[in-house]
């Protein structure tokens, strides 16, 4: 049984220490969402399945070519703004 509490108490602990981080990450995930309008920035992060065409992420090199050139206009929205 105390065994069992201790396990109990530490995932306790754990969580706390999760919840505490997520907290973090969200006050500043809010600090930078301030700045990015503040400075009207563009932020997109993008794997490397938007610059190389692989048979696991698209069968068909058409929704490959489409998501470049989807991704070229945004780029090209930024430029202009």
């Amino acid at each position: 049984m105390a065994d069992t509490q201790s396990r109990i108490d530490s995932l306790s602990e754990r969580i706390k220490k999760l919840e505490d981080a997520d907290n973090d990450l969200k006050a500043r995930i809010a600090k930078l969402e301030q700045n990015v309008t503040r400075y009207k920035i563009v932020l997109e992060v993008q794997g490397a399945q938007h610059r190389l065409h692989h048979t696991s992420w698209y069968k068909d090199i058409k929704k490959f070519e489409d998501i470049v050139n989807r991704d070229r206009r945004k780029r090209y929205v930024c430029q202009d703004n």
